[in-house]
């Protein structure tokens, strides 16, 4: 190649890959050509990938919190407790509330409260996700809790369902109520028990003085907020809400929000803030082109009028049909709105303003009667906030408390019972701009018909970006980052910068343009159709793997999942068991989900395809197989490998897989 050959890159940006080419200016010539797959960063598994990390979270706190009160009971004499047996623990615990114990059985009961500890918040914001279809006895199982720790405890609560169901975890039902009875108690419920429990025992062993009860209680009610994140103000991190430039955030979500580009010391503002929702509206109203007007646009008075009806109405609303009537024109007279994946018009029209208005007017509360300022603040607390204790906390905090003096609990109440109704129904959970921006634009926006980057710019808020890159050898890839708030197209943007800086390096910086295809809105709905119905299929195929499996090892339902919670990597290799008819593809022999059960280290998770080359590492590219098949395989294609007389030969497993009816077809190309 001529050194100083001027070329032309071509990219084809799509969510799972980035292709690209590399074309003379001179002479046309194709240079070379490639594609980069990658996973797909999907946004809605976000939510997945967080459970995944707060059920790890708590199984290591769980675990440090046993280890600390193993360690507080050594020192305080309790000896060879972990050989100590008694067959009924909750009768164990009832008894010793009025009764003396064995000293070693002490321990028993503080480690079995402390492993099993209840939820931090009080049973009125118990937010656990329950089907639909059982909220109403599961609200009414708390309640039952509720009214029976007026007087109970949890062990005794525990014990009395024992010896009359025969079973403390999961759903009971009981035929002669109806009732359906839960296992979920707060943590207050279990100090509550402990100190009960240790001020009897106290009156029989003198070393179970006040500092010990103390520190016991401290063990098992200590909790950090999810939002702390890991850190102190003595020991800062950047992963926490300590962070190391001395600054202290209030939640660590906040710098996932995002800055405002106009205000960068500002946050982005909650979708759901009455202010945005407003903005949006607005943003609709002012790209519209209709008849009957001087300049071809809505007036001042004809946007004031839409807005107060949006506000005020508790009718289902029809938005084209609104503005027609409120210009006094026909509905085909109206142009420049948007159009849905359904070929229908698309405009905001304070839908989650409305929807929540008309929820909390059953509980006679009225949105109308509250300012623009509180709602754009609790915005931004349902939003910030997923769990109800959090959203109750932030509510009380004496400085929102303060500034809004008219919440009271019952308000708070009805807020969190009704938070569902200020969701969105898009992903896009928080604003490109910050409140102080749209309170900016909203009043010039509601007198003119100027884009609001117009009106920015009439404001002398538009800044250049003044950055100089005259010098760089590659794109910063972090500062584009920064400005990308889509996990989907931030990754295939990292992918797509990663490639070019090494294009620019490998052809002397001599690109003379850069042409970019990226993804058409209609293809970005079909996929999301197509995740929607292999959702359903794969969640099929799971129960069917765990029924399966559950018949053949004699587990139950909840014995699986304690097994699961234990061993993560287990749900994973259940399916692929499954899928591949419980035998190991490489060398055809058969897998014995009793061996999968408990001898699990003689099974590893292979990449069929390396991941050195696919950058694939979905579950159609893993194949559970026996250790020994995977270490001999390492870094090959099963053909490759086979190639070298190993495994069952690539002939027989072509066959397996080819008759393999559970294997889904794509995954058998892979094959």
């Amino acid at each position: 190649m001529d050194a100083k050959e001027r070329v032309s890159l071509g990219f084809d940006i799509g969510i799972a890959s980035v292709g690209w080419s590399v074309v003379s200016i001179k002479t046309g010539k194709v240079l070379e050509t490639g594609v980069s797959i990658f996973p797909e960063a999907d946004a809605e598994k976000n939510s997945d990938r967080r459970g995944f990390r707060q059920g790890r979270r708590l199984l290591r706190r769980r675990k440090n919190r046993i280890a600390d009160l193993k360690k507080l009971l050594k020192e305080k004499g309790f000896k060879d407790f972990e050989g100590t047996h008694h067959d009924n623990l909750y009768e164990l615990r009832v008894k010793a509330l009025d009764e003396k114990v064995e000293f070693n059985k002490i321990a028993l009961v503080l480690l079995q409260i402390a492993k099993h500890r209840g939820i931090s918040y009080g049973l009125e914001d118990a937010d656990v996700d329950v089907d639909k279809s059982v909220t109403a006895s599961y609200k009414k199982g708390l309640a039952v809790n509720q009214k029976l720790l007026q007087h109970k405890t949890p062990g005794q609560i525990q014990f009395d369902r024992l010896k009359k169901y025969g079973k403390v975890h999961g759903l009971i039902e009981d035929d002669a109520s109806g009732e359906t009875l839960m296992n979920v108690f707060p943590t207050s419920s279990y100090v509550g028990e402990v100190e009960k429990i240790l001020e009897t025992q106290q009156k029989f062993y003198s070393k179970l003085d006040d500092e010990f009860i103390s520190k016991v209680i401290k063990i098992i009610s200590r909790k950090r907020d999810y939002f702390v994140g890991p850190g102190s103000e003595k020991s800062r991190t950047n992963y926490g809400i300590y962070r190391t430039n001395g600054t202290t955030l209030k939640n660590l979500f906040e710098i996932l929000i995002g800055k405002d580009k106009i205000f960068p010391d500002e946050y982005r503002a909650a979708g759901n803030s009455y202010t945005a929702q407003v903005f949006n509206l607005l943003n609709d109203l002012n790209n519209l082109r209709v008849a009957g007007t001087e300049d071809g646009k809505l007036t001042k008075e004809h946007k004031e009028k839409i807005l107060n009806y949006l506000k005020t109405t508790d009718k289902t609303v029809y938005m084209l049909r609104l503005i027609a009537k409120t210009v006094g024109i026909d509905t085909t007279q109206i142009k420049g709105y948007r159009i849905d994946k359904d070929n229908k018009p698309e405009f905001h029209s304070l839908a989650a303003y409305r929807r929540a208005r008309k929820a909390l007017k059953k509980e006679e509360i009225d949105l109308l009667d509250f300012p623009v300022a509180f709602l754009d603040d609790l915005g931004r607390i349902l939003t910030l906030n997923t769990e109800n204790g959090e959203i109750r906390k932030a509510l009380n905090d004496p400085e929102f408390k303060a500034k809004y003096q008219f919440l009271n609990e019952d308000l708070i109440d009805k807020l969190i019972e009704n938070k569902a109704a200020f969701n969105l129904s898009s992903n896009n959970k928080w604003h490109r701009f910050s409140l102080r921006t749209m309170k900016l634009l909203i009043p010039e926006m509601m007198v003119t018909s100027k884009e609001q980057m117009t009106i920015l710019n009439d404001m002398g808020l538009l800044k250049q970006d003044e950055r100089d890159y005259s010098n760089k050898d590659q794109i910063d890839i972090k500062i584009l980052q920064d400005e990308i708030y889509n996990p989907v197209v931030r990754k295939s943007v990292k992918q797509t910068i990663k490639i070019f800086n090494v294009l620019w390096k490998k052809y002397n910086k001599e690109i003379a343009y850069v042409v970019v295809e990226m993804p058409r809105e209609k293809n970005s709905a079909d996929a999301k159709k197509r995740k929607e119905d292999n959702q359903k299929k794969y969640k099929k195929e799971k129960d069917e793997s765990f029924e399966s499996f559950r018949e053949l090892t004699g587990l139950s339902e909840e014995g699986l999942e304690n097994k699961i919670n234990k061993f993560h990597q287990l749900s994973l290799m259940i399916r692929l068991w499954y899928q591949q008819e419980g035998r190991c593809p490489y060398s055809g022999k058969s897998i014995d989900p009793e061996d999968l059960l408990y001898k699990p280290a003689l099974f590893q998770i292979d990449h069929i395809i390396p991941l050195s080359v696919s950058l694939d590492d979905g579950l159609n590219n893993k194949v559970l197989c026996y250790a020994d098949m995977n270490q001999q395989k390492a870094k090959q294609t099963p053909y490759a490998f086979m190639q070298s007389d190993k495994g069952q030969g690539f002939e027989k497993l072509t066959a397996y897989v080819k008759n393999n009816n559970r294997l889904p077809g794509n995954k058998k190309e892979i094959y």
